[in-house]
């Protein structure tokens, strides 16, 4: 039977089994690497996050001592440095919650969702304490304490994220992030008290 069939037709014959292989694998290996893509944009998102809720920690450090200090002076020093201040703030603030969108951490893990739900409160209470702040009438310790508590939130978020990272280097960055992010407030809120 082979005998009466073409020569082009026999080798198809042989060629296409190991062609439909060979299909196979290269589909395999692009959707491991759309995978490992996918992942790797992930990671990109939430050290992003990481980074600018660092940025906003700091900028909330330094408004929170400008705000002691005038407060402590009953308006007499630091109102203009924390104006300027506030504006850095607010910068960090919209720059932060649009990471926080982009990562949508209800897709990281349920203690992710409920770190950020906490962090909204804490940075809600802190944006009504910022828009009523009259120098003189509340304690600079109150006002620090005040700034210390989002501060500490925000750590939370950056700790809630190294337990929710995949990405083995991502984790130890965020843990060490954290906790170095934590010995700095240490040190700020000690300075504000001082202040007060």
């Amino acid at each position: 039977m082979l005998r009466n069939v073409k020569v082009g037709t026999k080798l198809l014959a042989i060629l296409a089994a190991p062609l439909l292989v060979i299909v196979a694998l290269v589909t395999i290996g692009v959707r491991e690497r759309l995978t490992v893509k996918d992942s790797a944009g992930r990671v990109e998102q939430m050290a992003l996050l990481a980074s600018t809720t660092a940025d906003y920690a700091n900028q909330l450090q330094i408004e929170g001592f400008w705000a002691s200090t005038v407060a402590a002076s009953g308006g007499g020093a630091g109102t203009s440095e924390l104006e300027d201040q506030q504006g850095r703030t607010d910068a960090a603030a919209a720059r932060f919650r649009n990471a926080v969108q982009r990562v949508d951490p209800a897709k990281e893990s349920e203690t992710l969702t409920t770190t950020v739900r906490a962090l909204d409160n804490r940075l809600s209470s802190l944006d009504r304490d910022r828009a009523e702040l009259v120098p003189g009438e509340e304690q600079a310790y109150e006002i620090a304490e005040g700034y210390a508590n989002a501060v500490d939130g925000l750590f939370d978020l950056n700790a809630a994220l190294g337990q929710s990272a995949n990405d083995a280097d991502l984790l130890r960055s965020l843990s060490v992030m954290t906790a170095l992010e934590r010995i700095k407030q240490a040190q700020g809120t000690l300075a504000s008290q001082m202040i007060a």
